[in-house]
């Protein structure tokens, strides 16, 4: 069975489409961002005030940026890899590497400190 179902190619493409969408929208939160951190600075340096709203919102568009963002990336094929070991490498290599790779670096740790 060589070839997907026609359920999952469509399931695909859908997840495709929302991952592009997400990924405009968010562009958009790192001028947000940069507007948010400039007021920021110039409330605290120029008006000696503060706000732990602003600050607080600033942190939370950056992992929207982060969290979101990576969909996009990985959908770009924009993610940052070390393309001298990577390039060469069979798609089935590929395929078993990232996923030892990932599995070693983000799973593991994760699994040790939940204990």
């Amino acid at each position: 069975m060589d070839t997907a179902s026609p359920f999952l190619i469509s399931l695909i493409k859908g997840i495709n489409r929302f991952s592009d969408w997400t990924g405009r929208l968010v562009s958009w939160f790192v001028l947000a961002i940069v507007l948010i951190t400039f007021v920021v600075v110039v409330m605290r340096y120029i008006f000696n005030t503060g706000s732990v709203f602003m600050q607080e919102s600033v942190l939370y568009f950056h992992n929207y940026v982060i969290m979101l963002g990576a969909a996009y990336a990985l959908l770009k094929g924009a993610h940052v890899r070390v393309d001298i070991f990577y390039r060469p490498m069979s798609d089935k290599k590929k395929a078993g590497w990232i996923c030892w790779v990932l599995s070693f670096f983000c799973c593991q740790p994760a699994a040790l400190f939940s204990l």
